[in-house]
């Protein structure tokens, strides 16, 4: 039976830069910035009834640092935005947040949000809990998925315009919801209908895109993340795979293999030798490398 309880997990970590980007292009930023957070907060707090609401953020060096020290290493902070400012107003803001029953905040030193949200994901399926989480990182995707019991999708903003990222099997988790929905008794109190009708309204509000979460990680994997720091998995002349190359490799794997086993470490040597063919250099000499390279990926990008 499909839970109808909804979690909302919050990146506050998006939200936090989100409206400091926006409220220093405003000239805003000293008078606004924690009105600014908290309306909307109050804006996507109330999507739903969610059964609660839990708020992420990173904190301290992440454990990544650690492994790859280029982690993260080209990215240029606006030195023209108060920071220290905004992590004080972003202090009071969660102070104000955690005097409200539903809201739970987690954080802690080493840890990213999308760390947190990985576990938090992984807790509510183990629950059969439905998960909907705002945030702007693309690492997330591979987390988005539909099960029997529960689905786990994303919403956030992109020029202007809300995008909800859903599982591609979701209109199928909602077509089981409805016909929980008709056949109970008349006598069973429940707020399925709450929850139908929110998924079924998604793709008239926002613009809907869908994830299969084995492509979003494979393509990541062996593109890299070029916001992150975190290289493609074989450079030739200097140049590496990028999205199309990423997307016709998923596309030769699926052909080749049927489907992403991650159970065994035999998916990493058939990308590999999936790699050097489509590049085109003798596998002798770069598979080892590339093997390397593919470990490290993996462990910085998987959730």
């Amino acid at each position: 039976m499909i839970n109808n309880e909804l979690i909302f997990v919050i990146d506050g970590t998006y939200l936090m830069h989100k409206m400091a980007f926006v409220m220093h292009k405003n000239r805003t930023l000293y008078g606004e910035l924690y009105n600014g957070m908290m309306y909307h907060y109050n804006r996507i707090s109330n999507l739903y009834p969610f059964k609660g609401i839990i708020l992420v953020s990173d904190k301290g060096t992440t454990w990544r640092k650690g492994i790859y020290p280029d982690y993260k290493g080209k990215r240029i902070k606006n030195e023209e935005i108060d920071w220290d400012f905004v992590k004080e107003t972003y202090k009071q803001f969660k102070e104000t947040l955690q005097e409200q029953p539903r809201v739970k905040i987690f954080e802690k030193d080493g840890l990213e949000g999308d760390d947190w949200i990985s576990k938090i994901v992984k807790n509510n399926k183990s629950k059969s809990v439905n998960t909907l989480i705002y945030s702007n990182d693309s690492d997330i995707q591979q987390l988005i998925e539909c099960t029997n019991n529960c689905i786990t999708f994303m919403v956030n903003e992109n020029l202007g315009k809300e995008v909800v990222f859903l599982p591609e099997n979701y209109k199928e988790f909602i077509y089981a919801l409805k016909s929980q929905i008709s056949n109970r008794s008349i006598f069973e109190e429940s707020f399925d209908d709450n929850l139908v009708d929110f998924l079924d309204n998604l793709d008239v509000t926002k613009t809907v895109v869908e994830v299969d979460k084995n492509k979003a990680l494979f393509t990541k994997l062996v593109k890299g993340d070029k916001g992150d720091n975190i290289p493609s998995i074989i450079k030739v002349k200097d140049r590496g795979i990028g999205d199309s190359g990423a997307d016709k490799l998923w596309d030769i794997y699926l052909n080749e293999y049927g489907f992403l086993d991650l159970k065994t470490d035999a998916w990493m040597d058939n990308v590999v030798d999936l790699v050097c063919d489509y590049k085109k250099v003798p596998f002798e000499t770069y598979n080892k490398q590339v093997l390397e390279n593919l470990k490290l990926n993996y462990k910085l990008i998987k959730l």
